[in-house]
């Protein structure tokens, strides 16, 4: 596009010159009238204007999107290494399943999060803490997750007896 804009630019400067050469050649000859060579005259005085007026505004709207190309490259390199800060970060903590949660939307995501969040002490368990809990023998890995989960288990607990006492006052047999 450029290349085209720039030859076009010449071409149109070229047009006038041209039409300038032949105008005085014509006025030279004498073979049209003062009126019509005045007109004439005035025309390319318009274009010129206008060519004028034209040129500054695009240099500079071209100099205003070089710069918006120079800031958004900025910008998205920012972002790109925002990106990989985080993705450091995740492997930092054992989180290697973060691809997985890219592909979720962001409201689920706000979501859960707001939910654990709301827990105050509520989290979840990245991808090399499972693993590593998974390996440990039996009776480690029994401990680890009675610790891990006690106040899961709590809650599992007096939703249980909530149902149970529900279902003894309704009178509904297990």
């Amino acid at each position: 596009m450029r290349n085209s804009f720039k030859s076009k630019t010449k071409a149109f400067e070229n047009s006038i010159e041209t039409m300038q050469s032949d105008l005085q050649r014509l006025a030279d000859k004498g073979n049209v009238s003062d009126a019509f060579i005045s007109k004439q005259n005035r025309l390319l005085k318009h274009l010129i204007a206008y060519y004028n007026e034209a040129q500054p505004l695009v240099i500079s709207l071209k100099n205003q999107l070089i710069e918006t190309q120079k800031a958004n490259t900025r910008h998205r390199e920012k972002l790109t290494n925002r990106i990989i800060q985080f993705e450091s970060i995740c492997i930092l903590h054992g989180i290697l399943d973060f691809p997985r949660f890219l592909s979720l939307s962001k409201e689920i995501l706000i979501d859960w999060a707001t939910e654990l969040h709301k827990d105050e002490k509520g989290f979840m368990l990245t991808d090399g803490m499972k693993t590593f809990i998974k390996e440990l023998p039996e009776a480690d890995r029994t401990i680890v997750e009675t610790i891990l989960f006690k106040r899961t288990n709590k809650r599992i607990a007096m939703l249980l007896h909530q149902l149970n006492t529900s279902r003894k006052k309704y009178g509904i047999k297990e």
